[in-house]
C-alpha cells in the first residue's frame, strides 16, 4: 500500500516520475513531546484471539488465568471453560533440565505412557548434539536417556514434536532434519529404548513429505497420520499416512498457496475425520483450519484465520451520513482480506461492519460519499475485471451492494480510481482514474447513479503539457464546473490544477506546479471554501521540499502559497488529503508526517494564510499515528478522522477532535433572580448565548467576546419561571 522512504529528504524535486512515491516522507529524528488537544480514539481495530492450533486443546489444560478458544467442526468459535478441579493443590516437583549428553532444549510437550512414566524429546543434546529421547517419573526421578540421535548413518536429527504411544505400546515420533537428505524421519522405539528403527527417511523436494513439525496421530485403522512443513507437489507441506511398519506411505493432501500451507502442528481425530491447521495461506494469508477424512477424501477448509478477526484495518476514508452516523472504508482486512465498509456513531458506539470487499466485486476501497438519495457510493482501486477497480453503490444499512462499473473491462476507459466519486448538481457521478485512457495516465469520467451512460470526459495525455496521474477526486465549483489536480504533468511536470465542464468541454489547466520554490505533486483534492476560492495542498515542494498549502481562483488567477511545510520538529510534512473548512471558518488538514514525533499531525490556518497552528501532534507507536483520510467537519462541530496505524493492535483508529473554539458549559446558577451562565472558550472569539424551555426552540440572548482568561459568565436578567436550558456557540 505505502512505502517508507529510504532517504532523509521530504522530497526531491529532481527525481523522475517513476522514482517518486506519493507517500515518501522525511526520515526525521523522533522526539517525544506534549500532545495538544489530544483527540479521543473512538475505535481501535481489535484482533480476535484466533491464532490457535487444534493440538493445543489436547495437549494443554488451561490454568485459572488462561482463556482458550475451541473451533467447532462446523467452524464456529467458542470459549473453552476452565475445568480445574475444586480442591486440587499444587505439588512441588523437582525440576529436571536435560543438558549436554543428557539432551537439551526440549521443544515439545511430554506424554504419559501406559506405564505412567513421562516421555519426551530434546531438540539438541544427546551424545552427538542431534537430540535425544528421554523418560522420567512424575516426581522428577528416574530420569533416563533412551536414545541419542546420530549425525551419521542416515539417522534422524533434531526432533521438535511430542512422542506418540501407539496401541501396540511402542513410541513413535519424527525428527525435523536428518535422514538420507536432511528432510527428517519417522522413527519408533520401545519404552526401554530398545528396537529403535527409522521407519521412513523423507527426501528433499516434491513429491515426498519433508521436515515434519507436528505430533503423529494413530488413526482408527492403527496407521500413523501426520503433517510435514514442506514437501509435496508444491513444497508447501502435506498431510500423510504411514503404516506402523513404515512400508506404506501415502500423501493424503498437498498444500499450496491458494490453500492453506506450512502446517506446523499435528492432527486430531474425531469420528474418522482428521482436523489440523496451517500457519500460512487462506483468504487472508494468515493460516487455516482444515479437515480431511482418514481415507483422504473430504478435504475442506473450515476457517480462515485473520489478523483482525475479520475486522477491517488501515482505514482510508470517512464520511458523515444523513443519519449523522460516520461511514468509512478500510483498505484491507475483513473476511476476504480485501477491505471493509463500516458504520460508527459519533460517540464511538454502534461499530458495525456493513460489507466485506472481495477480488471479483472490488477490493482496496479508497473513497466514499453519500448521495442525495442516501445511498453510499464509492470506488475500489483494484479488483473486478482485470483487477482494474470498480465503482459501487450500497445502502446505508449494508444491503443491495451493486457494481455500477468495472474499470478493467476496457483500459481505454480508465483504470484504478483512487478517490471517491462526486455527485454533481445534475445528479450524475463524476470521478478520475490514475491509470488507463488513451495514454495510460488517467481519465475523467461520468456515469449515472444507476451505472448507465459511462463516458470518458477527458483523457490525460503525457508529454503534451497536460496533467497526468490524477490521484484525487473532483470538486464542483459554485459555477457548476468541475475542478481537480493531477500529481504529475503540466508545464514543469510536477502536477496541475485543472477545470472542466460536466459535458467534457472547456478543459483548461489553471496552474502548473513546480516552478522555482512552488509546491509540487498535489495528492489530496481541492476544497472550494465559503469565500469561493479553491484551496489545496502539495505533497512536495516549497522552500523545504516538504509540501505547501495554496489557494487559487476558479479562473486560475490569484494563485498564492499560503504556507510552506517545514518537516522539522513541531511542523507538518507531506500533506496528502483534502482540506476542510471548520465551523470557525478556518482551514483544517492532516499531514502524514512531521509534528513532535514525525508521526503526523492536524493543523489549521486562516484562509489568508495567517494563524498557522499545530492542533494535534500524533504520538509515537503504539498510539494512533499517520492520519491518512481527510477530516470530516461533522454537524456537531467536531472534526473526525482516521489513522492508518496505531491503536491497540497497530491497525488504525478513528478519532474525534473538538476545535479549540468549542465552548465548554461550566455552570448555571440563580443569583438575586438572575440566571448566570458560565462557559469557557477561545480567547477573543465571539460566542452567542441561547436559551430554550423545551430544547426545540432557541432564542438568542446576545453575543459576548471571550476574554483573555478563556472563561466568561453571561447574565440572563429575566429567566423563565419554569426550567430553562442554555447553550453557547462560536460566531465566525
Amino acid at each position: 500500500m505505502r512505502q517508507q522512504s529510504p532517504s532523509g529528504q521530504c522530497g526531491d524535486k529532481e527525481q523522475s516520475e517513476t522514482q517518486r512515491d506519493p507517500c515518501i516522507s522525511p526520515d526525521l529524528a523522533h522526539r517525544r513531546g506534549t500532545l495538544l488537544n489530544r483527540p479521543e480514539v473512538l475505535k481501535g481495530v481489535h484482533e480476535a484471539v484466533d491464532d490457535i492450533e487444534l493440538t493445543d486443546i489436547a495437549l494443554r489444560r488451561p490454568s485459572l488465568d488462561d482463556v482458550f478458544l475451541s473451533l467447532t467442526k462446523d467452524s464456529a468459535s467458542t470459549p473453552i471453560p476452565d475445568e480445574s478441579v475444586a480442591g486440587e493443590q499444587p505439588v512441588d516437583i523437582p525440576v529436571v533440565t536435560p543438558n549436554g549428553s543428557d539432551g537439551a532444549r526440549p521443544n515439545a510437550g511430554l506424554i504419559e505412557a501406559s506405564d505412567h512414566l513421562l516421555y519426551g524429546t530434546s531438540t539438541i543434546g544427546g551424545n552427538e548434539g542431534a537430540g535425544a529421547v528421554f523418560k522420567l517419573s512424575k516426581d522428577g526421578g528416574n530420569f533416563g536417556l533412551l536414545y541419542s540421535f546420530s549425525t551419521s548413518g542416515g539417522d534422524g536429527q533434531h526432533p521438535y514434536t511430542a512422542l506418540l504411544e501407539g496401541s501396540d505400546g511402542t513410541l513413535y515420533g519424527t525428527t525435523y532434519e536428518g535422514g538420507g537428505t536432511n528432510a527428517g524421519t519417522v522413527f519408533k522405539l520401545d519404552k526401554n529404548g530398545s528396537n529403535y528403527m527409522v521407519l521412513r527417511n523423507f527426501t528433499v523436494g516434491p513429491p515426498s513429505p519433508g521436515n515434519p513439525l507436528g505430533q503423529l496421530l494413530e488413526g482408527t485403522d492403527h496407521a500413523l497420520y501426520g503433517t510435514s512443513l514442506r514437501g509435496g507437489s508444491n513444497n508447501a507441506g502435506t498431510v500423510f499416512r504411514i503404516t506402523r511398519d513404515g512400508l506404506d506411505l501415502n500423501i493424503m493432501h498437498d498444500f499450496d498457496q491458494g490453500d492453506g500451507y506450512w502446517p506446523y502442528a499435528g492432527l486430531i481425530e474425531v469420528s474418522n475425520t482428521l482436523y489440523g491447521t496451517t500457519r500460512e495461506g487462506g483468504a487472508s494469508s494468515m493460516g487455516t483450519a482444515f479437515r480431511i477424512n482418514e481415507d483422504g477424501s473430504g478435504y475442506g477448509l473450515i476457517h480462515h484465520f485473520n489478523f483482525s478477526g475479520y475486522d477491517g484495518y488501515y482505514p482510508l476514508a470517512l464520511v458523515q451520513g444523513s443519519d449523522s452516523a460516520l461511514y468509512g472504508v478500510t483498505g484491507t482486512g475483513g473476511t476476504n482480506g480485501d477491505g471493509t465498509l463500516f458504520k460508527l456513531n459519533p460517540d464511538g458506539s454502534g461499530y458495525t461492519l456493513l460489507h466485506d470487499f472481495s477480488f471479483w466485486a472490488g477490493r482496496v476501497p479508497f473513497g466514499l460519499i453519500q448521495g442525495r438519495d442516501d445511498v453510499l457510493y464509492g470506488t475500489t482501486s483494484q479488483g473486478g475485471t482485470n483487477d482494474g477497480g470498480t465503482l459501487y453503490a450500497i445502502n446505508a444499512d449494508g444491503s443491495a451492494y451493486t457494481l455500477l462499473h468495472m474499470f478493467g473491462t476496457n483500459s481505454m476507459q480508465g483504470l484504478n480510481p483512487s478517490d471517491a466519486p462526486l455527485e454533481a448538481s445534475d445528479g450524475a457521478l463524476y470521478g478520475t482514474t490514475h491509470n488507463g485512457g488513451s495514454s495510460s495516465v488517467g481519465t475523467i469520467f461520468r456515469l449515472t447513479k444507476q451505472g448507465d451512460n459511462y463516458t470518458v470526459l477527458h483523457h490525460f495525455v503525457s508529454g503534451s503539457g497536460d496533467g497526468i496521474l490524477p490521484y484525487a477526486g473532483l470538486v464542483e465549483g459554485s459555477d457548476l464546473a468541475l475542478y481537480g489536480v493531477t500529481y504529475n504533468g503540466g508545464a514543469y511536470q510536477y502536477g496541475t490544477v485543472f477545470r472542466i465542464t460536466t459535458n467534457g468541454g472547456a478543459y483548461q489547466i489553471l496552474h502548473g506546479f513546480g516552478s522555482g520554490s512552488d509546491g509540487n505533486s498535489p495528492f489530496g483534492g481541492l476544497l472550494q471554501a465559503s469565500d469561493g476560492m479553491l484551496y489545496g495542498t502539495t505533497f512536495y515542494g516549497g522552500s523545504h521540499q516538504c509540501g505547501t498549502l495554496f489557494k487559487i481562483a476558479t479562473n486560475g488567477s490569484a494563485y498564492v502559497i499560503l504556507h510552506e511545510f517545514q518537516g522539522t520538529t513541531a511542523y507538518s510534512a507531506n500533506p496528502a488529503t483534502r482540506l476542510v473548512e471548520g465551523p470557525d471558518g478556518a482551514l483544517y488538514g492532516t499531514a502524514r508526517h512531521g509534528g513532535d514525533n514525525n508521526t503526523g499531525m492536524i493543523f489549521k490556518l486562516s484562509k489568508d494564510g495567517s494563524g498557522y497552528t499545530q492542533v494535534h501532534s500524533f504520538a509515537l507507536p503504539p498510539a494512533a499515528y499517520e492520519p491518512d483520510s481527510a477530516l470530516v467537519a461533522a454537524r456537531d462541530g467536531a472534526l473526525y478522522g482516521s489513522t492508518s496505524y496505531g491503536g491497540d493492535l497497530g491497525l488504525g483508529t478513528l478519532f474525534r477532535l473538538w476545535p479549540a473554539a468549542t465552548p465548554d458549559m461550566l455552570s448555571v446558577d440563580i443569583f438575586n433572580g438572575m440566571a448566570r451562565v458560565s462557559f469557557a472558550g477561545e480567547a477573543n472569539r465571539q460566542y452567542q448565548v441561547l436559551r430554550s424551555t423545551n430544547l426545540t426552540q432557541w432564542e438568542s440572548l446576545g453575543i459576548v467576546t471571550m476574554p483573555a482568561s478563556g472563561a466568561v459568565t453571561y447574565p440572563d436578567p429575566n429567566p423563565p419561571v419554569s426550567a430553562a436550558y442554555y447553550r453557547a456557540y462560536w460566531v465566525r
